[in-house]
């Protein structure tokens, strides 16, 4: 299982990733004009601020994890991730994935993972069964753990 998560790519093309190397493609919003290239990727995607159609909110379910999508100008994570983390607990979500703030972070809390890709091409996450990708422009982190099958029980933040 792979799992590509960006945002905020505003005019930056997205024609390099390719479609067969992921499982599935998460965008979480500010696409600019390259919607329909996110279409043909076949990714679930979600209307940023600086986007002109597109739903606000995106709530689904991929092997066995709610995952709840968001751009998150709405939810006010350029102050706090209070709004986000009370929607993310009202729908039960497993996986919370937003942008807007254009910072790299994952955190856990309450059994959530929280994660904000950062802006593409500079960042952006992949999601496996044993570990999360931070990719941050010539680097990546890689956070090893076992997680996809489990409960989350473990906790971590970068900022």
């Amino acid at each position: 299982m792979k799992i590509l998560v960006l945002s905020d790519n505003h005019f930056t093309d997205l024609s390099k990733i390719k479609k067969e190397d992921y499982d599935l493609i998460i965008h979480a919003g500010d696409y600019g004009i390259f919607r329909k290239q996110l279409e043909n990727l076949g990714a679930k995607y979600v209307k940023g601020n600086c986007d002109f159609s597109g739903d606000k909110h995106l709530l689904f379910y991929f092997k066995n994890k709610k995952i709840f999508v968001t751009h998150g100008d709405l939810e006010s994570v350029k102050t706090n991730d209070l709004k986000l983390f009370y929607q993310a607990l009202e729908y039960k979500a497993n996986i919370c994935i937003f942008g807007h703030t254009h910072k790299q972070t994952v955190f856990e809390k309450e059994n959530i993972l929280f994660i904000n890709p950062g802006n593409y091409p500079n960042n952006y996450v992949v999601i496996t069964e044993s570990g999360i990708e931070l990719h941050k422009k010539d680097e990546i982190e890689i956070i090893e753990r076992k997680w996809w099958n489990y409960v989350f029980k473990w906790s971590l933040r970068i900022r």
